[in-house]
């Protein structure tokens, strides 16, 4: 990807949902990535390939890494690796 998606320096929308999405064991993700590739990437969703997915297809940038948890006081941020996000903005639910 030459520029970043639109939606990634878009002004935050009034409604998002986050889609998290874990490999099947003995797939390939590609045929997938295929058909996701066919959609209009819009301000309205971000797709992110997340170091799972990045490692499977042997493609991973230098540097990727898993996400680490972090934990201070009163707050606490789990780990959490998925193998694609997508990040759904709207006005509505």
């Amino acid at each position: 990807m030459a520029s970043p998606q639109p939606g990634i320096l878009a002004p935050l929308s009034p409604v998002a949902r986050f889609l998290y999405f874990d490999l099947l064991p003995d797939t390939d993700p590609r045929k997938a990535l295929r058909a996701l590739a066919k959609r209009r990437i819009d301000d309205g969703l971000v797709i992110g390939i997340g170091s799972p997915l990045a490692m499977t297809l042997g493609s991973a940038p230098p540097g990727l890494r898993p996400f680490p948890a972090m934990s201070g006081p009163g707050f606490t941020i789990p780990s959490t690796q998925c193998a694609l996000l997508g990040w759904l903005r709207g006005e509505d639910r």
